[in-house]
């Protein structure tokens, strides 16, 4: 009884102490946790395009090499973006994944178009969990949902992105923007085609 006492305020007090810095999170005992998808399986992306997959990042569990030698931040983000950057100590604590789970924080970068200095509102949602269905068959997906904002402006993107519960390739991705252009060239797509390596 001592012990989960003691747990329970250990608990309460490290979600203080996060909130404290600006970080908002809601926390859950266990969930999915992320995975790269094997070296060698490869999504065909609607509209043209594809990701191939090499394995792993040995210094990240979130990062997965792709082709090119490619980095990718949860299978599908680019890790030289300003997102990644910013972020990658908050996010990581969404995993393990449970549906409801979420962070916000705030950092200051340039904005691209005017050189200005801006303060960034970013959230990182686990949205839900179920059945997925795109051209390359139905996946029991979890949905990722990401946005940002300028504080104060009218800038503002939001993705959301589903990924493989089992095989952790990514299936489908939907991005809306206002306020200026999508970042780095990304648009919504859907999986047309997974293909795994064979055992």
């Amino acid at each position: 009884m001592r012990n989960l006492l003691f747990a329970s305020t250990l608990a309460v007090g490290l979600s203080c102490i996060g909130t404290s810095f600006g970080i908002s999170q809601t926390t859950q005992s266990s969930g999915w946790q992320f995975r790269c998808p094997l070296p060698g399986a490869v999504v065909e992306l609607s509209g043209g395009g594809s990701i191939t997959f090499r394995g792993k990042d040995a210094s990240d569990s979130l990062i997965c090499l792709t082709g090119n030698d490619s980095r990718r931040f949860l299978n599908y983000w680019f890790t030289d973006t300003d997102l990644v950057r910013n972020g990658r100590r908050e996010i990581g604590s969404l995993f393990p994944a449970t549906p409801g789970k979420e962070i916000i924080y705030q950092y200051a970068t340039f904005d691209p178009r005017t050189h200005v200095s801006v303060t960034i509102r970013a959230s990182w949602r686990i949205a839900n969990t179920g059945s997925v269905q795109v051209p390359a068959g139905t996946f029991d997906a979890i949905k990722i949902e990401h946005a940002r904002e300028t504080v104060g402006g009218n800038w503002r993107h939001r993705e959301a992105l589903w990924l493989d519960r089992i095989t952790g390739v990514p299936i489908k991705a939907e991005v809306d923007f206002a306020g200026g252009v999508a970042l780095g060239g990304q648009r919504s797509w859907e999986a047309t085609k997974v293909r795994m390596p064979s055992s």
